[in-house]
């Protein structure tokens, strides 16, 4: 079976350009899960128990968790009333979320880095009772892997709860893969709280670029067969 020229050099550009995509930042879960270019894993903590300590360093859902909080603080699962939060906060899937042993929520300032197996996104709901553009603004959080860093953007509301608020911060590059993220604060310091739950990451699959060099491969060899 020939290839066309014509069609194979459509072929090649298509593949050439799909080499050189980049990695791009969402504010919106619809648009991350549409765009998701392999199967999604979740990490949403609701096999766990409610006040289970995450110490630096160690694993929960398949996620690893580094992190230096100020005053001892440290990562936990909760639903809201394990540390003193009060009662059961609302989430985006209950009962649990993350977040600290100081009143069950993070602070402007708790920045975390996750590690998990080969991805190629990586995507979490970042729940709050604050004000948006008063007392949380654009870029108060944002999540980088990959080079690329997705912005809090206070006009892109995910839901809005009984007690809180909604916000997605997710990553996708299709070609190339990562096993590291960071979430990090910008607001300077004990200005706004947060909880974040249901931490989305794809598993990569073959990309393009990759069969793009074994149809090169084969188209090769048969060529050379056919001068023989």
């Amino acid at each position: 079976m020939r290839i066309r020229p014509v069609l194979w050099l459509g072929l090649s550009l298509s593949l050439a350009g799909a080499a050189h995509a980049l990695p791009t930042a969402y504010t919106d879960s619809a648009s991350f899960f549409a765009d998701l270019p392999g199967a999604a894993v979740t990490a949403n903590f609701d096999s766990l128990s409610s006040g289970d300590v995450i110490a630096s360093g160690d694993s929960a859902d398949g996620i690893t968790f580094t992190y230096s909080f100020g005053g001892g603080a440290e990562l936990v699962v909760t639903d809201g009333s394990a540390f003193g939060g009060g009662g059961p906060f609302d989430t985006t899937s209950s009962p649990n979320f993350l977040g600290t042993n100081d009143f069950d929520i993070l602070l402007d300032g708790d920045d975390l880095v996750l590690g998990f197996a080969t991805a190629n996104a990586i995507g979490l709901f970042i729940i709050t009772a604050e004000e948006p553009g008063l007392t949380i603004l654009d870029g108060d959080i944002g999540l980088t892997a990959g080079g690329e860093t997705a912005f809090l953007d206070v006009d892109a509301v995910e839901q809005t709860l009984s007690d809180g608020i909604v916000f997605f911060l997710g990553i996708i590059d299709p070609d190339a893969s990562f096993t590291s993220a960071s979430l990090d604060t910008f607001g300077g310091g004990g200005a706004f709280a947060f909880n974040v739950d249901d931490i989305v990451t794809a598993v990569p699959e073959p990309g393009l670029a990759a069969l793009g060099a074994a149809a090169l491969c084969g188209f090769a060899l048969r060529r050379r067969g056919g001068r023989r």
